[in-house]
């Protein structure tokens, strides 16, 4: 018998899996929809709504995976006296997310609708 844990036939590193590319997705999604936008700017936007991925050390390799997909492209720019890397989606990131939609099992269309919109 295997030593990973499974939950209702999923053992935790499919579920790891999964969430990664969601938490990518909703990343891409933030980029989208408020990009040009900074590292920190992402981070300050989702501490100021308490979402727990708002750490340095998830979002910044998150930023380089979608980055190396070319979802996003990172420029240098300079703020405030200060050379930072700026992000805005790609149209390959556009359309990304128009595929990952459609490819979105209805339950979690269903959570999002009553959870996330309510």
């Amino acid at each position: 018998m295997s030593n990973r844990k499974v939950i209702n036939g999923t053992n935790k590193k499919e579920l790891r899996t999964f969430a990664l590319g969601k938490a990518k997705m909703f990343l891409l999604w933030i980029i989208k929809k408020y990009g040009p936008i900074h590292g920190y700017g992402i981070m300050k936007l989702l501490h100021d709504d308490e979402i727990p991925i708002a750490r340095a050390s998830r979002i910044y390799p998150m930023l380089n995976a979608i980055e190396k997909e070319e979802f996003i492209k990172g420029v240098k720019t300079k703020l405030d006296n200060r050379l930072t890397k700026v992000y805005k989606i790609t149209n390959k990131g556009k359309h990304k997310i128009i595929e990952e939609n459609k490819r979105m099992p209805k339950i979690l269309k269903q959570f999002s609708k009553e959870v996330l919109c309510s």
